[in-house]
């Protein structure tokens, strides 16, 4: 299988993109693992195929710049990926990611290198700093302790199913019952929601967060009923479950994680749901606007000013739970505000100016101040032939300016002859894949091995292939 995929890199016809990303070892072990991919984008400007290899690679030490740049060089090399063809790294905002592309380009050869972080990633820091730190104390622990029960006694997630179903076939019986329209609109109001296990935790810890978020917000009254519920051994409640039902029995606990719950729905469900439209759509929305108005929000929060409707849920508790909880959510918008800050000051500049640098491959921007010369623009995008690019910087932009990706690459297909060079690179610039959620829409699926190899390249790192159901060597 290897040989495959090495014929297949060899042929020397794609633009490689790589990312990579720490993840969960599947297997019982107490080492790092490292997720690998890598994309094959062809340099034929008239090929739309893409294909995709997914390797796992497990560390047996740690985690850090040398020995993530160490493992992908140690992958490119096994298959011979040519220095000069590896032109784009998307990652993560982790600490050593920034360095170990630095180190890419200036230790191990692959002077062509663009290295972008993820919006989603970014994005998805800001919320996660919430949680980090804590201050949402109440659903913090409800949380806590609704994985814990469930964990070691799982046979509870069953239980709960099933009483779920009881209400909900209790409900439709009583609902059939009603006649009187007037009668039937009160008693939706009493719906149950819908049948569903808790979701399991994620190796994504922002999907998690707003998995576990999104379930309980609606279930807490029915699922203290539950826990009190006699029918099926509430008695025997190991003690996580009755921590959860001391908790939920406090009435100011109980207001609190109401309000908790409002306060995420109505801030932090728009920031989860904008890294969705990063993974469904290319590229997303505007990552750096999608923050800056977030700032606007969070400033607003900071000082004491709320949504209306949460300034109605405060108002009906007393006094002292509404302004703990209210200097809780103040706390909480001044923490992820510091960490936009924090983001803003580097990170995100410095994707900023890759950003625009790669947005000047598209032709509308032709005799625009947004087009860059060719010193700016080879500081972030190495290897441009300087002869091609001030050649097509003074070009009269083309009428009408071209607005899609599929435009785009019409163009430069169109001047291929003109800059035979230049062409190929910005049509894979143009094709790029924006975040590191994208690969996984790529087609083909992830080409993946069934057994494991037994050999190890260099330092130390195992790499290891699993099979995908309905997928063979022949998908390339």
């Amino acid at each position: 299988m290897q040989t495959t995929i090495e014929a297949f890199i060899r042929q020397r016809l794609h633009w490689i993109v790589v990312f990579a990303d720490e993840s969960d070892d599947p297997r019982p072990s107490e080492q790092y693992q490292v997720a690998i991919n890598l994309m094959l984008i062809p340099k034929d400007v008239g090929d739309q195929s893409v294909q995709a290899f997914h390797l796992d690679l497990v560390f047996p030490d740690e985690v850090n710049n040398v020995t993530m740049s160490d493992a992908i060089d140690s992958v490119l090399r096994v298959y011979h990926v040519n220095c000069e063809d590896l032109r784009l790294f998307v990652h993560d905002s982790a600490p050593y990611m920034n360095p170990s592309a630095e180190r890419l380009k200036s230790d191990k050869g692959y002077m062509n290198l663009v290295h972008l972080p993820c919006w989603p990633h970014l994005i998805s820091l800001v919320p996660g700093a919430v949680f980090d730190s804590g201050i949402l104390v109440e659903i913090t622990e409800l949380t806590r302790l609704v994985a814990l029960l469930f964990a070691r006694s799982p046979f509870w997630r069953t239980k709960w199913v099933a009483w779920q179903e009881k209400e909900m076939a209790k409900w439709k019986a009583d609902n059939d019952l009603f006649t009187d329209e007037t009668l039937k609109k009160r008693h939706e109001l009493e719906k149950p929601g819908a049948v569903k296990s808790p979701v399991r935790g994620s190796t994504v810890r922002w999907a998690s967060q707003h998995d576990a978020l999104m379930y309980w917000r609606c279930r807490c009254r029915a699922f203290k009923r539950f826990l009190t519920d006699r029918d099926h051994g509430a008695a025997d409640l190991p003690p996580s479950g009755q921590a959860i039902l001391k908790l939920l029995d406090n009435d100011d606990t109980a207001a609190a994680i109401a309000v908790q719950f409002r306060f995420c729905n109505t801030y932090l469900t728009p920031l989860y749901t904008k890294i969705m439209a990063f993974q469904n759509a290319s590229g997303g929305p505007d990552g750096q606007k999608v923050l800056d108005d977030f700032k606007v929000v969070l400033k607003a929060i900071a000082s004491g000013t709320f949504d209306e409707q949460i300034d109605k849920w405060l108002a009906k508790y007393a006094a002292r739970t509404s302004a703990r909880v209210a200097r809780q959510m103040s706390a909480a918008a001044s923490c992820m505000l510091e960490k936009i800050a924090s983001l803003q000051l580097k990170t995100i500049k410095d994707h900023k100016y890759t950003e625009d640098a790669l947005k000047c491959f598209g032709p509308e921007l032709l005799q625009t101040r947004a087009m860059l010369n060719y010193t700016d623009m080879s500081r972030k995008v190495p290897g441009l032939p300087r002869g091609e690019w001030e050649k097509y910087v003074v070009m009269a932009a083309p009428q009408p300016r071209p607005c899609t990706n599929t435009a785009r690459r019409a163009w430069w297909e169109d001047k291929k002859e003109m800059f035979p060079a230049l062409a190929t690179i910005a049509v894979f610039f143009i094709r790029r894949p924006r975040s590191a959620c994208q690969e996984e829409a790529a087609t083909p699926p992830f080409l993946l091995v069934s057994e494991r190899n037994n050999w190890r390249p260099p330092h130390k790192h195992e790499l290891v292939f699993w099979q995908l159901p309905g997928l063979s060597e022949h998908s390339v």
